[in-house]
Order: C-alpha cells, then sequence, then structure tokens
C-alpha cells in the first residue's frame, strides 16, 4: 500500500524525523549512556540503588516510545526486519514482561 504513488502518508512529520540521521545520532547516545549506566551500576558493590531502577524505567519508556514512533512512521511491516525485531525482543520480552 506504501508503494502506491498515490499514497499518502497518515504522519509525514513523523516519518521525517524517524528517517533524519539526526533521529539516529540522538537514538544512538541515548543507548551509549544506557550501556555506559549498566557498566557503571554492574562496577558497583552496594548493588542497585533507587536511582538505577529510575533510570532503568526511563531508558525502557524511551525505548518504548521510539519503537512506537518507528512504526507509526514506517509501518507495521517495519517490525519484519532484522534488527527490528531484536528491539521488539528486547524491549517487550525483556524489558516490560520480564519486569
Amino acid at each position: 500500500r506504501r508503494e502506491n504513488s498515490l499514497f499518502e502518508h497518515p504522519f509525514p512529520r513523523l516519518r521525517e524525523l524517524a528517517g533524519s540521521l539526526w533521529f539516529e545520532v540522538v537514538v544512538s547516545a541515548i543507548v551509549a549512556t544506557n550501556c555506559l549506566h549498566l557498566g557503571w551500576e554492574a562496577s558497583r558493590e552496594e548493588g542497585v540503588s533507587t536511582f538505577d531502577s529510575i533510570a532503568e524505567h526511563v531508558f525502557l519508556a524511551i525505548y518504548a516510545i521510539e519503537w512506537a514512533m518507528r512504526v507509526l512512521a514506517f509501518g507495521w511491516v517495519w517490525i519484519f526486519e532484522v534488527m527490528s525485531m531484536i528491539d521488539t525482543f528486547l524491549i517487550f520480552f525483556t524489558g516490560i514482561l520480564l519486569k
């Protein structure tokens, strides 16, 4: 349907944003920050703090919002790309369902 030349995207601004280099850079910076936080958390001996729990929920919320933005921008078929399947699994199965 999106391949049709007459197709009008329901969220053209979101499509433009989600397809932009700027968006990829911001999401990559968030992922890198999360990785640094996880490394810092794992290296401490006192265990998981309240800050760590809050940070985990914030990162998960950001990832869920990013996932939803990409689905709205690229359509539900986006989920079936390999990297998108991995994102979907990580967000929903390990991040949400197992918590």
